[in-house]
């Protein structure tokens, strides 16, 4: 799969990890906070101690100096090393294989913190503009208070 031993048995050992973790955070994007405290409390451990998991393994294989970084990577090679054997029923991929899927990765997330960003641009033109239209109709108004 990978010329590295210690990857590839990470991949085989964290592969019912990762999609326990994903499925994790998708049960808490629906929980209701108010309704569900308890719940949420509770996932949120649990998902805190997958994601540990993946940080702790990630910065043993050394595979970024910060640890949470670490640890997402080796969750997107592991991620990736699953949706390949899915789609190939069960095979392994190779190497290259692997690194084309894995810059995919990379390219989709790159798109992914453009449209963040553009998004978050906009959404701080908004503001901008709600706090001038909130200041005009101040002004506004005082004028009309002290004209009366």
């Amino acid at each position: 799969m990978t010329n590295d031993p210690d990857l590839d048995q990470a991949c085989e050992d964290l592969a019912y990890p990762a999609v326990r973790l994903r499925q994790l955070q998708e049960q808490v994007a629906r929980i209701d906070p108010i309704k569900d405290y308890s719940t949420i409390v509770a996932r949120r451990s649990d998902l805190a101690d997958a994601e540990e998991e993946f940080r702790l393994r990630g910065e043993r294989l050394a595979m970024h100096p910060t640890r949470h970084i670490a640890g997402r990577a080796l969750l997107t090679v592991v991620e990736e090393v699953g949706r390949w054997r899915r789609a190939h029923r069960g095979r392994r991929p190779t190497a290259a294989q692997l690194a084309l899927a894995v810059r995919t990765a990379v390219e989709n997330a790159a798109r992914d913190l453009t449209e963040a960003e553009a998004e978050y641009n906009l959404a701080r033109l908004g503001k901008v503009l709600a706090t001038h239209r909130a200041a005009s109709t101040t002004a506004a108004l005082s004028y009309m208070e002290a004209s009366r």
